[in-house]
């Protein structure tokens, strides 16, 4: 039988190791690995200025992180800050489970080119190829992701055949959990979106209730005069037809319900609006005009 300073050596050479491989030995190994997985899914260069990691808090910083667009040097997308706190649930129920993601300042820069084609057009085709080539549906990963908030968004977007250039500033975003599986984490984040899009400023506020057996979330929705024809045009996907005018009108209340011990529940009513919709096909000729509609 080994002796009582025999096993509180080996205790503490245990923790040694544990403290110096995860404060020192993961995170060099983490930042390689992303960086060369990412680069070559995403066929683009990617960087990372630092990985952090507390094995005795499991939380994972990732700082300076930056995608650069395709046979360019800018930068496609960034973000200064990911924070994640893992769940030692994770391991027992065999899932992906974060108690809490922080994301802050990140950015994209979107291009539309001349052909209508995007700057990130090569990875839609590549998601595409990819489903296609799966032949059976893999069993999905269980998950649970929650207090998940973004905070200081940006978003350059260059319309280059129209010359136009859209902006969003100060994105901010908040939602209390993403699942697929029952809810087993505490959230504090309480559902919201604004930012300001080409200087107007849009905001959705919601509502969890806290003291039912269930995490329900309420989001209002109110949205006035969408002229949602200036907007079709960007869709990533080729259109046989135009959208010439239209403009909407949508107010109603989303309802999301995660139970501790069954499926979720989505529950979305309202009331929508459309006018002075006119589509045109290929041929410049009319398709459909509506006055209104609700």
């Amino acid at each position: 039988m080994p002796r009582p300073r025999t096993v509180i050596l080996w205790i503490i050479a245990l923790l040694v190791v544990f403290t110096v491989a995860g404060f020192f030995g993961v995170p060099p190994l983490l930042k390689h690995l992303v960086i060369k997985n990412l680069s070559a899914a995403l066929n683009r260069e990617v960087t990372i200025r630092q990985v952090k990691v507390n094995p005795y808090a499991l939380t994972v910083a990732v700082r300076g992180f930056a995608v650069k667009d395709l046979n360019k040097s800018d930068d496609f997308f960034s973000f200064d800050e990911l924070n994640a706190n893992i769940e030692s649930l994770s391991l027992f129920k065999r899932a992906i489970i974060l108690s809490e993601v922080q994301l802050k300042e990140p950015h994209a820069q979107i291009v539309r080119h001349e052909d209508g084609t995007y700057n990130f057009s090569d990875l839609l085709e590549k998601a595409k190829s990819g489903e296609q080539k799966t032949e059976k549906p893999s069993k999905p990963v269980q998950f649970s992701v929650n207090n998940i908030s973004i905070s200081g968004g940006s978003v350059d977007f260059l319309d280059t055949p129209s010359n136009v250039f859209h902006e969003v500033q100060g994105l901010t975003l908040a939602v209390p959990f993403i699942s697929n599986m029952p809810y087993c984490v505490e959230t504090h984040v309480e559902p919201r979106f604004s930012a300001t899009i080409n200087g107007d400023l849009y905001t959705v506020a919601g509502k969890t209730k806290p003291f039912a057996d269930s995490l329900e979330t309420d989001i209002d929705i109110d949205i006035k005069d969408f002229d949602f024809a200036r907007y079709m045009v960007y869709a990533p996907g080729k259109m046989n037809f135009k959208v010439l005018s239209g403009a909407m009108d949508l107010t109603g209340q989303v309802s999301y319900i995660q139970y501790k011990d069954r499926g979720p529940s989505l529950t979305a009513r309202g009331n929508i609006a459309v006018r002075n919709v006119n589509i045109e096909g290929d041929n410049k000729k009319s398709l459909f005009k509506m006055p209104s509609a609700e």
